[in-house]
């Protein structure tokens, strides 16, 4: 049976991934490589985690360009605490790239900790 996982005042659930951007504006990035050609399912779900409001942008890239509905906010924008890129089939060679990334959204990666729980299924 999966926990939850709490520290520092955020709780990650079961399957989550805790993420969060650098200082300098750097992109924090989970990244999945194809092992094989072929159409692969993808979903995503990014929420805002921290303690005070989470503000990030969010993005889910093939090959480092954002799939279609692939690009958000979390809390920027009148955009809500969670971003869902709903599941989309994507044709990919072996070796591509499937990124899931969070930005820091409004210039400051103060309390940009996001959680994300994402598939890729063949």
């Amino acid at each position: 049976m999966a926990a939850t996982y709490s520290f520092s005042g955020i709780t990650l659930g079961p399957g989550a991934l805790g993420m969060h951007p650098g200082p300098g504006g750097e992109y924090s990035i989970a990244r999945w490589t194809a092992p094989a050609t072929g159409r692969y399912s993808i979903t995503a779900t990014f929420s805002g985690i921290a303690m005070q409001t989470t503000t990030t942008d969010v993005h889910v890239r093939h090959n480092q360009s954002d799939l279609p509905n692939g690009a958000g906010f979390i809390n920027v924008n009148n955009m809500g605490n969670v971003f869902t890129f709903p599941a989309s089939s994507v044709d990919v060679i072996a070796g591509d790239t499937i990124d899931f990334v969070v930005g820091f959204g409004n210039g400051t990666y103060i309390s940009d900790s996001t959680g994300l729980t994402a598939s890729v299924c063949h």
